[in-house]
């Protein structure tokens, strides 16, 4: 998410490059940014990714709120940031709604991305970003029906996209609405027919209807696609359960 521009684009890659290699400096550099500049708003995000960083993951989802509540009073924004408020404000609710699932607060988490569904407006892209956040959370609170509505609301917006495909084909599973599973499963296969994600899912959803020959081949399959990767590993790991069984 870009935040500015030059002079302090810079600044903000070097935080951002502290925050991947020293996270602790790159909090003291973003507090010290932010009052220099006197409440600039890409220190202040810097400033929460180096927080979740640090797995202070509360304080980052409470600074990244109120950065995105603050944000249409344009305060220590650069141009770019000006002409991209609605994007900007729905990703800092986004990432504020991830810092609050660490944290282990999905009603919060839920509650934030429904804020950042308003601030969407009628952005269809912003829009299917979001249906798929909630529908993880939702899925997490196991408040299926909502996560089956959120990710149909996510598909309906892209259907050529694959990944509302299989969060929905993995709510559907934990519903034992397997027929309805098989369905999103198969259509992310004529998208994608190799996706290793679908793949394993596809095994999973064989291995729990009793179709055991047929988990064994498809995880098969990720091994010989994929060989030393971890996805293979995952598939290896899935058929020595399946021989143990």
């Amino acid at each position: 998410m870009q935040m500015t521009e030059e002079p302090d684009s810079t600044r903000y890659g070097v935080c951002l490059q502290m925050v991947e290699n020293d996270p602790e400096q790159a909090l003291v550099f973003a507090r010290d940014w932010n009052i220099a500049r006197q409440g600039l708003s890409a220190a202040r995000h810097c400033e929460a990714l180096a927080l979740m960083a640090l797995d202070r993951s509360t304080e980052a989802a409470e600074l990244l709120e109120r950065e995105a509540d603050s944000i249409l009073t344009g305060n220590g924004l650069g141009d770019y940031a000006l002409a991209n408020r609605r994007r900007l404000r729905t990703d800092l609710y986004t990432q504020a709604a991830i810092a609050w699932q660490r944290a282990g607060d999905l009603d919060k988490a839920y509650s934030t991305l429904s804020s950042a569904l308003l601030a969407a407006g009628t952005d269809q892209s912003l829009l299917r970003e979001i249906y798929l956040e909630r529908g993880k959370i939702q899925s997490l609170r196991r408040e299926y029906q909502a996560a089956v509505d959120d990710l149909t609301r996510a598909i309906e917006i892209a259907p050529e996209d694959t990944q509302g495909y299989f969060l929905r084909a993995k709510v559907f599973r934990y519903r034992n609405n397997h027929a309805a599973a098989r369905l999103d499963i198969d259509r992310g296969l004529e998208l994608d027919k190799d996706n290793a994600d679908f793949l394993l899912e596809s095994g999973i959803l064989y291995r729990v209807t009793g179709e055991k020959l047929k988990a064994g081949q498809v995880w098969q399959k990720v091994i010989d696609l994929y060989p030393d990767s971890e996805v293979a590993e995952t598939a290896q790991q899935n058929l020595d359960l399946l021989k143990a069984d």
